[in-house]
């Protein structure tokens, strides 16, 4: 998946789709923060003034959240276009770091516990976007057989673990916000996690026919897999993780159980 080689044996295309979705991210963090101070200040958001946004940066953590992926957004984004135009022999794992940073800030910032809490939010978000992310950026930029049969090795190892790490950690923030086992029936956001929960078990039942089906004999010396078989496959596998996505981003949004 990801190798210590430098941006000049990393395919452009692959620094291109990080320019792009590091752009997007800072903008999406910059008008998170500009919302947010449209908010506390009581008036619309094309009236947000310095001032506001100063005010909401010294007193409320998702103002400092959105404004850190901001900046690790920008940063991001000038590696990658450093890259694109053959500069400083940039590793794939600095733009990773970079991101994972951004990831677990961003879920640090918007969750509504604090502490361990807040620390397991960051890890059930940051695994998840690594189990999700990867598939869907391979389905982007790879085009050679070569490069999914590597691709797959490396991510099969990876996504057993990010899979296990994202179950747990969201067992534990269940438990932690839902009181009664009463929640799970008699609350919107019970039955969110319920349905996230199921969505995650026909996920890892998937994965599985997918390593028999697809991975092993992309992977294996002896069998060849068209790169068209793998693309359709990826993004078959990409969508199916995209719903618990969505769902997850319907959970944020909900209320907690009383």
């Amino acid at each position: 998946m990801l190798s210590s080689r430098p941006s000049t044996d990393t395919p452009p295309r692959a620094w291109r789709l990080v320019a792009i979705a590091s752009a997007g991210h800072t903008l999406a963090c910059l008008v998170l923060l500009g919302v947010v101070a449209a908010e506390v200040a009581g008036h619309s958001a094309d009236r947000v003034t310095l001032g506001d946004v100063v005010s909401v940066l010294h007193s409320l953590v998702p103002a400092q959240a959105a404004l850190a992926g901001a900046v690790t957004g920008v940063v991001t984004t000038v590696i990658a276009l450093d890259a694109l135009g053959g500069g400083s022999g940039w590793s794939p794992w600095t733009v990773a770091g970079l991101a994972g940073v951004a990831t677990a800030v961003s879920a640090t910032g918007g969750h509504p516990g604090t502490g361990v809490a807040a620390i397991g939010a960051a890890l059930h978000t940051v695994t998840a976007a690594v189990w999700v992310g990867s598939p869907l950026a391979a389905v982007i930029t790879l085009r050679h057989a070569g490069e999914w049969s590597i691709f797959l090795r490396r991510f099969t190892r990876v996504a057993f673990w990010c899979a296990a790490l994202t179950g747990v950690s969201g067992v534990a923030l269940a438990a932690a916000f839902l009181t009664h086992p009463a929640d799970i029936v008699t609350s919107d956001y019970g039955r969110l996690v319920a349905a996230k929960a199921a969505v995650f078990v026909l996920l890892l039942w998937a994965a599985h026919r997918l390593r028999r089906h697809w991975v092993a004999p992309a992977i294996s010396p002896t069998t060849h897999v068209p790169p068209s078989v793998s693309r359709r496959r990826g993004v078959r596998h990409s969508l199916s993780l995209l719903c618990a996505v969505a769902l997850a981003a319907w959970l944020a949004a909900t209320p907690l159980p009383a």
